[in-house]
């Protein structure tokens, strides 16, 4: 019987140690809640995902140069053709006529 009585003391002191712990945690928890709001929780989170985000950028470029310089030319003409799509359209219309008569040939059979 004394046997089971030290054990049931160990298991009451080591359930004792655990409980203390438990709270000791929780304590922490809180005063970190209390410490650093919601904002800054969610500021933190964000720059460590924009910052995952960077080097995952970073990789890719170095395993894919051609399709990143691809990409960057196709973006840059994009932007060309945006830029300059008044004188364009006049280009165009300009010579549109030339496309008509082409049209006209082909299709009526007098080329």
């Amino acid at each position: 019987m004394s046997d089971m009585k030290t054990r049931l003391a160990e298991d009451l002191a080591l359930r004792n140690a655990a409980k203390r712990l438990v709270k000791k945690d929780l304590h922490n928890l809180r005063s970190d809640v209390e410490d650093r709001g919601v904002a800054a929780r969610v500021a933190v989170r964000m720059q460590e995902g924009a910052e995952g985000l960077m080097d995952d950028g970073k990789q890719f470029a170095r395993e894919n140069p051609s399709q990143l310089g691809a990409g960057i030319a196709l973006g840059a003409s994009l932007l060309v053709g945006w830029l300059f799509r008044d004188q364009l359209s006049e280009l165009i219309e300009r010579h549109w006529h030339h496309v008509e008569e082409l049209t006209e040939k082909v299709t009526s059979g007098d080329g």
